[in-house]
């Protein structure tokens, strides 16, 4: 499992009449249905079917997005559950995915109904990141924002200008043309932030920079990321996302729209017939440059 942890926040589901997931071509698009369906759209077609149980890393996630911007809705989203099991010979809590953590789980959710589990170890980080970050989030948002009020956990809904799909999402905090994002995990070098906005990040940036733009008639939306390290000792970093990725990401936001609507067509088939597949170009070099061609 990633180490990296990323609130996700339920997207609105298109049920029929027999309560099956339904996938018409105006299912409206969000950026992280986007980012999974150009991964893979068979498999994102199939989680949607086939709901997963909360992930540490989303409930981690949801957690620390309501405790650093709508704490006073912490206790009706978030279950603190106390006495997680311990192995006896590591003196360590069992992992989730460990029948014993799997058992506890179960008993725990028959009293915090929908609400999100964690155990009271992941509480006690959450504190003190709270602590530590709370007011350096209300500063960017109010700098970022030139002083206008901050709007938290925005819905938005839209209709992509070039390809007519409906879009929607959920954004973390905006102050006036700036959207704030928050990340966390448990690496901060330069190669992993890069590699993490590389894998999707920019997409959902231009994507609601898009948004904002046809909702607020927004002039030059900023984008900010709030990296966060997950563990001790839980640095921050912020990051402001390039006008020319922000455009990059929206052209990719633009081919997952279409990639889904090939899905539908064909009806998420998975047979492509014969495919032809070489190394990467960078391999290619690497070989031929070990070999005297090139």
């Amino acid at each position: 499992m990633s180490d990296e942890m990323v609130a996700e926040v339920e997207e609105i589901e298109v049920i029929g009449t027999e309560g099956k997931v339904m996938f018409p071509i105006d299912r409206p698009m969000s950026p992280s249905s986007a980012m999974s369906i150009l991964k893979d759209a068979e498999l994102w077609k199939y989680n949607k079917e086939n709901p997963q149980d909360e992930t540490k890393a989303q409930a981690f996630g949801k957690a620390l997005h309501c405790m650093l911007l709508e704490p006073e809705s912490f206790d009706k989203k978030i279950y603190v559950a106390y006495n997680a099991p311990v192995n006896k010979s590591t003196k360590k809590p069992y992992g989730r995915d460990s029948q014993a953590y799997k058992n506890w789980l179960e008993t725990v959710r028959e009293v915090a109904g929908e609400k999100s589990i964690i155990t009271a170890e992941e509480y006690k980080e959450l504190q003190i990141i709270q602590k530590m970050h709370r007011v350096t989030v209300e500063q960017v948002c109010r700098l970022g924002g030139k002083g206008k009020p901050i709007e938290r956990e925005r819905k938005v809904k839209w209709v992509d200008s070039i390809t007519g799909q409906p879009c929607l999402g959920f954004i973390d905090a905006m102050c006036g043309n700036v959207i704030i994002d928050i990340k966390t995990t448990s690496l901060m070098d330069d190669d992993e932030i890069h590699k993490k906005i590389k894998n999707g990040y920019f997409i959902q940036a231009g994507a609601y920079a898009e948004a904002l733009k046809q909702i607020d008639k927004a002039e030059d939306p900023k984008v900010i990321l709030l990296f966060i390290r997950s563990k001790a000792p839980y640095s921050l970093r912020i990051v402001e996302i390039d006008e020319d990725d922000l455009d990059r990401g929206l052209l990719e936001f633009r081919r997952a729209i279409k990639i889904y609507w090939r899905c539908v067509e064909n009806g998420f088939t998975c047979y492509r017939g014969f495919e032809r597949m070489g190394l990467p170009r960078w391999k290619q070099m690497q070989v031929d440059s070990a070999n005297g061609k090139g």
